[in-house]
């Protein structure tokens, strides 16, 4: 099981992985412009170690803590993950599934979700 800090370190790398990816996006495929579609992405968190997260359990505690929102669905999430202040879609994707990735590193099932603005 992994500790309170533990939980608050992988939150933290997942977001800078998540800045990073979007970052590169917007300057290895847009071209350093930031450019339509428009819309937003997030990263939310479903299992760890096999289990639905839920947020009475002391893994979704510890998640809340760390400052990773419960949806009104349950599900655990994180929006914007990677802070990118651009419009595109798949620049905020990119850094969405970057930070899944690093969930995913670490024992949890995580992905990326989008929608066009």
């Amino acid at each position: 099981m992994l500790t309170q800090d533990q939980v608050n370190n992988i939150v933290v790398e997942a977001k800078a992985a998540a800045k990073k990816a979007a970052e590169l996006f917007k300057r290895d495929v847009l071209g350093g412009v930031d450019q339509m579609p428009c819309g937003f992405a997030w990263t939310y968190i479903a299992e760890y170690d096999g289990k639905k997260v839920k947020g009475n359990m002391k893994i979704g505690k510890m998640l809340k803590e760390a400052g990773v929102k419960q949806g009104y669905n349950g599900v655990f999430e994180i929006w914007g993950p990677g802070d990118y202040r651009g419009q595109n879609v798949d620049a905020h994707q990119a850094g969405a599934f970057a930070a899944a990735e690093v969930f995913n590193n670490y024992g949890f099932s995580a992905n990326a979700g989008s929608r066009w603005d």
